[in-house]
């Protein structure tokens, strides 16, 4: 059994209140790590945990303020990317349920949301951690978003796409320690300038997304103004201030159901 050091162990109940198994007692092999936003909060986590709630299980919690929780053994499955709809993962096993082979990480907040210095550090910890203790890469295949399984009902989990390739994903698999508040605001500000050039949210790709993480901010406030980052967000926050439609937590396996709108505040 697995547990990670910097988590505070808050398992999740494995019978509901009506009854039913809440995820897969021991018949997970994990090979890749799955990451969502949670459309939801910590509080609504813990208390579905405890509960037992039906429908929509995970592994970690990571939370605005950088505490993590861990819900279930890495042998057991939750419900959280069983549904494969149209998807662009390098390493789906075709015909095997991705909650038997997978771990789940939900992120506190909401599509479109900041990330919070503490929740990006802490994320990353863990994921670092989940690599060697899975002895799996640090790399997109391995760390997938619930988007690369479900891109018709998950296209934004987690986040949107130029967010989560310009702010999430080159802070994850940074080398360096010490990217700072500026830097992590600085991606913020790209992801942003992204959204507002494009109608679709254009799609960056990894390398770009690589190297856009290089980027610091004394680089970046040298060729471009205040006023063009803020005229930058205004575009974004007038051009989609209605996050497109997300159903909410992980999807639910087959044979199980799981609610719309995911976990609510």
């Amino acid at each position: 059994m697995s547990h990670y050091p910097g988590a505070l162990w808050l398992p999740w109940t494995y019978w509901s209140p009506d009854g039913q198994p809440t995820y897969y007692k021991g018949t997970n092999r994990p090979a890749a790590v799955v990451i969502h936003r949670m459309q939801g909060h910590w509080q609504t986590a813990v208390q579905w945990a405890a509960e037992g709630h039906y429908g929509a299980s995970w592994t970690y919690t990571v939370a605005f303020d950088g505490r993590v929780a861990q819900h279930l053994e890495h042998e057991d499955g939750g419900y959280h990317a069983g549904i494969v709809q149209r998807p662009s993962w390098a390493l789906l096993q075709p015909g095997a349920n991705p909650n038997n082979y997978t771990i789940g990480i939900e992120c506190e907040g909401f599509v479109g949301d900041e990330w919070p210095e503490a929740q990006l550090h802490a994320l990353r910890d863990l994921c670092r951690w989940l690599a060697v203790e899975l002895d799996i890469r640090l790399d997109y295949d391995h760390f997938p978003p619930h988007a690369a399984i479900d891109s018709i009902d998950r296209p934004n989990d987690f986040d949107f796409p130029p967010r989560r390739d310009t702010i999430v994903y080159p802070f994850l698999f940074s080398e360096e320690d010490d990217m700072s508040q500026a830097d992590i605001e600085l991606l913020h500000n790209l992801a942003r300038r992204v959204l507002a050039g494009s109608e679709e949210g254009a799609m960056v790709d990894a390398a770009q997304a690589l190297e856009l993480a290089r980027y610091r901010a004394g680089q970046w406030a040298s060729t471009r103004s205040v006023a063009d980052i803020a005229a930058s967000t205004q575009a974004m926050l007038a051009g989609h201030a209605s996050p497109a439609n997300h159903p909410g937590v992980g999807a639910s396996v087959p044979d199980h159901t799981h609610e719309p709108g995911g976990v609510k505040r």
